[in-house]
């Protein structure tokens, strides 16, 4: 198991709480418009674009 510093573990712990987060607002927007599955995808691309950089 890796060791991380503190600033590594905040780093980290702070993503997982956007991804988390990410996941709930698809599924509240998917819940909302479940015809409009292009829209989730491009909601999911932009998350991921944004988190890649």
């Amino acid at each position: 198991m890796p060791v991380y510093s503190i600033e590594e573990y905040k780093e980290l712990l702070a993503k997982y709480n956007r991804l988390y987060r990410f996941i709930f607002e698809v599924a509240e927007r998917f819940a909302e418009i479940k015809d409009d599955k292009e829209s989730v995808g491009e909601m999911l691309e932009s998350w991921l674009k944004e988190e890649l950089k």
